[in-house]
């Protein structure tokens, strides 16, 4: 499974944003890329920056690499965390979320079908709960903290 890892941490531990620390360590939070890429267009919402490319500024999550959430970013992406929870709470104990259309190999085009990806609801709200407070920890702290996320 394809998993995307949110680290907290104080600016004082990491004063140059290196996303290489965070290899093989456990992560604060983690959500499956499937989640991820059903909530994407939310995420777009969120300031962050890219510390691959001196620190662009940007919107949204690298998918395939490393992205700072700074203060700002945090505000923000803690209410959506907070909403999505909020919605999948309100789902059946098992959620069924539709994915990418795709194609057998070798049927044609006939053959197509959506992808469907089946998540426990309580798991689900869990660590979209978790970032929430994730998040928190970083607005509390001002501009001491931030949020490292490894994609896939």
């Amino acid at each position: 499974m394809m998993i995307h890892n949110f680290y907290f941490t104080e600016l004082s531990d990491n004063p140059t944003f290196d996303y290489r620390k965070y290899y093989n360590v456990a992560a604060t939070v983690s959500l499956s890329d499937n989640l991820i890429q059903y909530i994407s267009d939310s995420l777009q919402w969120v300031p962050s920056y890219n510390p691959a490319h001196n620190m662009e500024p940007q919107l949204g999550l690298n998918f395939y690499g490393p992205t700072v959430i700074k203060n700002s970013g945090a505000q923000k992406l803690h209410r959506i965390s907070m909403a999505w929870s909020s919605l999948y709470g309100q789902s059946p104990p098992e959620i069924k979320l539709t994915g990418d259309y795709g194609w057998a190999d070798g049927q044609g085009y006939e053959s197509g079908a959506y992808e469907k990806h089946s998540m426990v609801r309580s798991q689900v709200v869990s660590c979209f709960d978790q970032l929430a407070d994730t998040c928190l920890q970083v607005v509390n702290r001002g501009n001491t903290a931030f949020i490292m996320h490894n994609g896939i």
